[in-house]
């Protein structure tokens, strides 16, 4: 047994570990087993997790058997058990060293009581409450209730004692919804307006049928919103109701105005045909061409082969005519869309059907001359 001051200090000591091995504490104890060492909330044992080493003043250093991992809270107090082995005999010579060690020990447990207490939940020292007195009053200890699974410590009514009363799963549930009580308690004053209006909703509630009927009808909305035409609509209702007499007459006036725009789109084709058979207008070479003496313009020919223009700006006509005897083999169109007739004196003739399909198609012949291919496949133009 050591005999020392003691020391006024807390015996808790405690760090959170950056990794290392070795843990002081401040606080005396007599023998390395009055130490209990926590590794978070787990209790180590001596040897087997730990060394303990003291000082001639009985603080000293906890070493661990490996490092301690960083972020590990280890926690040392001391765990003096509360027995005493030494015993004082009637006329029996005391020891100094023995009832120093005595008084020491005396000491060191008090210490563990207070570290403990100041570890408990109190009362303040100031609280109204008196705690010598009889329980479940205003005086008296406060006792906890007996634990219960899933219930709620709290204050009871009389702000005497604590009780186990709302279920924690009914807490949950209220936290879940905290907002949706956030938005009512913003609209406090407008609970209280539903409120004085309960007669009202007790008849609203009375014809929920009709309600739900005017619910399922989806131009409500739009309805409100052009009130003020519905209220003209109602001023005007005996031309309304003659109008809707002959609905069927405005439906088909879409219909009637297409077949009328069709008529005049027809009447004007037949107008600008009669013009041209009587003497005017244009031969196209394409349906872009609108000017006069298009058809001259857009028919270029070479070689020996010659073109006459007759009737020119007017109903034109247009005469090829071959120089000594050649014949007309093929045409190309050029980059500005002119057709090209070319004549060769070889007697060799390369025009096909489909060349003349695309020259067909490029030159109108509906006006004083046609093409043709003949039986040689030659290229005829026919005034």
């Amino acid at each position: 047994m050591a005999t020392f001051d003691i020391n006024a200090v807390a015996r808790r000591a405690q760090y959170t570990s950056t990794g290392q091995s070795a843990f002081n504490f401040n606080f005396q104890v007599n023998a390395t087993s009055e130490l209990k060492v926590y590794v978070n909330d787990v209790v180590k044992a001596e040897t087997t997790h730990y060394s303990a080493s003291l000082n001639a003043d009985g603080t000293g250093t906890v070493t661990f058997n490996s490092a301690t991992t960083s972020g590990e809270i280890i926690t040392i107090i001391g765990d003096q058990p509360l027995s005493r082995t030494t015993v004082f005999q009637v006329g029996q010579a005391n020891n100094p060293t023995t009832l120093e060690t005595e008084f020491d020990n005396v000491l060191i447990r008090q210490q563990q009581l207070q570290e403990q207490l100041d570890r408990s939940i109190q009362l303040k020292p100031t609280t109204g409450r008196t705690v010598t007195g009889s329980e479940f009053s205003t005086t008296g200890p406060l006792y906890f209730p007996e634990p219960t699974a899933n219930k709620v410590l709290s204050f009871n009514s009389a702000g005497t004692g604590l009780e186990a009363t709302n279920t924690l799963t009914d807490i949950t549930a209220l936290a879940g919804i905290a907002s949706d009580i956030s938005t009512v308690s913003g609209i406090a004053a407008n609970v209280t307006t539903v409120a004085g209006d309960e007669t009202d909703i007790g008849v609203v509630a009375g014809s929920i049928s009709s309600v739900n009927t005017l619910a399922g009808i989806s131009g409500l909305s739009t309805l409100a919103s052009n009130s003020a035409n519905v209220t003209i609509a109602a001023t005007n209702i005996s031309s309304i109701n003659t109008a809707a007499a002959d609905i069927t007459n405005i439906n088909n006036a879409p219909t009637h105005a297409t077949n009328a725009a069709a008529s005049a789109a027809s009447a004007a084709a037949s107008a600008s045909s009669a013009a041209a058979s009587a003497g005017g207008g244009t031969v196209k070479v394409t349906s872009a061409d609108t000017a006069p003496n298009d058809l001259n313009t857009k028919l270029l020919v070479s070689g020996n082969l010659s073109k006459t223009v007759g009737n020119a700006g007017g109903n034109e006509t247009l005469t090829l005519s071959t120089i000594g005897g050649a014949e007309v083999y093929g045409f190309t169109v050029n980059a500005t869309n002119n057709l090209i007739v070319t004549t060769t004196n070889s007697g060799a003739d390369s025009i096909s059907a489909t060349d003349y399909a695309g020259f067909n198609d490029k030159l109108f012949a509906s006006v004083g001359f046609t093409w043709s291919i003949n039986n040689d496949g030659h290229l005829i133009a026919t005034v």
